[in-house]
C-alpha cells in the first residue's frame, strides 16, 4: 500500500522541502525492505533446494538399501531352495537306501520263514515216522510179551505135567509098596512078630526124621524170604532217603536260584531307575542327537531281533536234542533195569525150580509134591502178576511219550506264533521308522526356518517349537516301549544262557555217568543204575521246572 501510495504521482502542487525529505526517506525505507524480502526469498528458495536434494539423497539411499535387502532376500531364498532340493535329494536318497534294505531284510526273512517252515515240515514228518516207529515198536513188544506169556504158560504147563507124571509114579510106587509090604506083612506075620514091631519102629523114626527135615527146609525157606524182604524193604527206604535227599537238593537250588533272580530283579531295578535319571537330566540336551540314534536303534534292533532269532532257533534245537538224548537215555536206562530184572527173576525162578525138583526128588513124598506143586503155582502166580504189572508200566511209558509228543507239537505251534508275532512287530516297526523319518523331516524344516529367519519373533518361534519338541510326546512314549522291548530281549537272552548253561553241564554229569558206568565192576552196576536214573529224572525235572519259571517270568514281564 505503501508503495503504492508513493509510485503514484500526487498531484503537482507546489514544492515542499519537508515533504520531499519524508519521500526519500521512505523510498530507501522501501528499498531496504524490497532487499531483505529478496535475501530471505533467496533463503527460502535455497532451503527448498537443499532439503529437495536431501529428499532426492534419502529417496536414493532408501532405494538402495532396499534393492540390498532385496538381493539380500532373493540370496537367502536361493540358499533356502538349494538346501532344500539338497536335503529332499538326501532325504530321497536316505529312503531308497532305506526301501533296498527293507527289501532285502523282508527278502531274508520271508526265506528264514520258508526255511523255518520247511524244518518244521520235515520235524513233522520225522515225528510222524517216529510215531509209527514206537507203534510198530510197541506192536512188536506186545507180540514179544504174547510169545513170552504163551512159552511161559507152555514151560508151566510142561512142568506141570511132568509134576503129574511124577506123581503118578509116586503113587504107583506107593501102591506097590504097600502091595509088598502088606504081603510082606500077611507073610511074616505069623512068623515073626518082633521084625514087624521093629519095622514099625524103624518107619516112626524116619518118618520123623523126614517131618524134622521138612521142618528145617521150611524154616530155612522162610528165614530166607524173610531175608529177602528185609533186603528189599532196605533196598526201598535207601532209595526213599535218597530221593529226599534228592528233593531235598533241588529244593535248595531252586532257591538259591530264586535268590539270584531276586537280586538280579533289584539290581536291574536299581539300573533301570539310574537310567532314567540320567535319561531325564539328558533328555533335553539329546533333542536333536535322538533323531538319528533312533535310525541307528532301529538298524541295530532289526540286527539284534534276527540274532536273538537265529539264538531262538539254536535254542530250541538244542534243547530238543538235549531232550531227545534223555529220552534216549532214560528208555536205555529203563530196559537195561528191566532187562537185569527179567534175568534176575528168571534165574531166581530157575533155581528155585531146581531146588524144588531136588527136594522133590530127595524126599520122594505125596506131600512134599502137593507143597512144591503149591509153590509153584504161587511164583507162576507171581510170574503173570509182574507180567502185568510190565505191561501197565509199559503202556504208561507209551502214554507219557505221546504227552511228550504233543508237547512237542504244542510248542511248536507257540513258536509259529510268536514267528508270526515278531514278523507283524517287524512290520510295525517298520511303519513306525517311516513315521519317524517324516517326523525328523517336520524338525529339520522348522529349524532350518528358525536358524534363517532374522527377526526376534521368529527366534522365539524357533525356541517354541524347540521346547515342543522336548516336551514329553508320543516319541518319549515310543523310547520308552523300545527300552522295555530291549529289557524283555535282554532278560530272555539271560535265561537262554542260563538253560544252555544247565544242559552244558547235564550233558557233562550224563558223559562222567558213562564213563563210570564203563568203569564200575559188575557187581555195582546195578546200584549205579539205579543211582544214576533217579539222577537223570531229577536233572530233567529240573531244566523242565527252570523252563517254566524262565516263561512266567517273561510273561509277568
Amino acid at each position: 500500500k505503501k508503495k503504492k501510495l508513493l509510485t503514484e504521482q500526487p498531484p503537482k502542487t507546489e514544492f515542499d522541502p519537508l515533504r520531499s525529505s519524508l519521500v526519500e526517506k521512505e523510498k530507501k525505507e522501501l528499498e531496504k525492505l524490497e532487499r531483505r524480502q529478496a535475501q530471505e526469498l533467496k533463503l527460502l528458495v535455497d532451503q527448498e533446494i537443499k532439503f529437495e536434494e536431501m529428499r532426492i539423497h534419502n529417496e536414493q539411499k532408501l532405494r538402495k538399501v532396499e534393492e540390498v535387502d532385496q538381493a539380500k532376500r532373493a540370496e537367502k531364498e536361493r540358499l533356502q531352495q538349494e538346501i532344500q532340493a539338497k536335503r529332499k535329494q538326501q532325504e530321497e536318497t536316505q529312503r531308497q537306501i532305506l526301501e533296498k534294505e527293507e527289501e532285502q531284510r523282508r527278502l531274508k526273512n520271508r526265506e528264514e520263514y520258508l526255511k523255518l517252515q520247511q524244518k518244521a515240515k520235515e520235524q513233522q514228518e520225522q515225528e510222524r515216522i517216529h510215531k509209527e516207529k514206537l507203534l510198530q515198536n510197541q506192536k512188536l513188544k506186545q507180540l514179544k510179551n504174547k510169545e513170552f506169556q504163551e512159552k511161559t504158560q507152555k514151560i508151566l504147563e510142561e512142568q506141570q505135567q511132568k509134576i503129574e507124571a511124577k506123581r503118578k509114579k509116586l503113587e504107583e510106587k506107593e501102591s506097590k509098596k504097600r502091595k509088598i509090604l502088606t504081603e510082606a506083612y500077611q507073610k511074616q506075620a505069623l512068623r515073626n512078630q518082633e521084625t514087624k514091631l521093629q519095622r514099625e519102629h524103624r518107619i516112626a523114626t524116619a518118618k520123623q526124621q523126614a517131618d524134622e527135615i521138612l521142618e528145617k527146609k521150611k524154616e530155612s525157606f522162610e528165614r530166607k524170604q524173610k531175608e529177602i524182604e528185609a533186603k528189599t524193604k532196605q533196598l526201598q527206604e535207601q532209595k526213599q532217603t535218597e530221593q529226599e535227599l534228592s528233593r531235598q537238593k533241588a529244593h535248595q537250588k531252586s532257591q538259591e536260584i530264586r535268590q539270584i533272580l531276586e537280586l538280579s530283579k533289584q539290581l536291574e531295578e536299581q539300573r533301570r531307575d539310574e537310567v532314567q535319571k540320567k535319561t531325564e537330566l539328558t533328555q533335553n540336551k539329546l533333542a536333536k542327537k535322538q533323531l538319528q540314534k533312533e535310525q541307528e536303534l532301529l538298524s541295530r534292533k532289526e540286527e539284534q531281533r534276527a540274532s536273538q532269532e537265529k539264538a531262538q532257533l539254536v535254542f530250541q534245537k538244542n534243547h530238543e536234542l538235549q531232550r531227545e538224548k534223555l529220552n534216549k537215555i532214560i528208555e536205555k536206562q529203563r530196559k537195561k533195569e528191566e532187562s537185569t530184572q527179567k534175568t534176575i527173576q528168571q534165574k531166581q525162578h530157575q533155581l528155585k525150580i531146581n531146588k524144588e525138583i531136588k527136594n522133590a526128588k530127595r524126599l520122594d513124598r505125596f506131600e512134599n509134591v502137593k507143597r512144591i506143586e503149591r509153590q509153584r503155582n504161587y511164583y507162576n502166580q507171581k510170574i503173570l502178576e509182574k507180567i502185568e504189572y510190565d505191561k501197565k508200566r509199559m503202556n504208561q511209558m507209551i502214554q507219557a511219550k505221546e504227552q511228550i509228543i504233543e508237547e512237542r507239537r504244542k510248542r511248536k505251534v507257540k513258536a509259529d506264533t510268536e514267528k508270526k508275532r515278531i514278523l507283524d512287530m517287524f512290520d510295525k516297526t517298520k511303519n513306525r521308522s517311516t513315521e519317524i523319518v517324516d517326523y525328523s523331516q517336520k524338525v529339520s524344516k522348522m529349524l532350518s526356518t528358525s536358524s534363517l529367519s532374522p527377526t526376534a519373533s521368529s527366534r522365539n518361534g524357533s525356541h517354541a517349537n524347540y521346547s515342543n519338541l522336548s516336551s514329553p510326546g508320543p516319541k518319549s512314549k515310543r523310547s520308552l516301549r523300545s527300552s522295555n522291548s530291549k529289557k524283555l530281549e535282554k532278560l530272555k537272552e539271560e535265561h537262554n544262557n542260563a538253560l544252555k548253561k544247565l544242559l552244558d553241564e547235564e550233558e557233562l554229569k550224563e558223559y562222567q555217568r558213562e564213563q563210570l558206568l564203563k568203569q564200575a565192576p559188575k557187581d555195582q552196576l546195578q546200584e549205579l543204575e539205579k543211582q544214576f536214573g533217579i539222577e537223570r529224572a531229577l536233572a530233567s525235572e529240573k531244566i523242565i521246572n527252570m523252563s517254566k519259571k524262565h516263561a512266567k517270568i517273561q510273561k509277568q514281564f
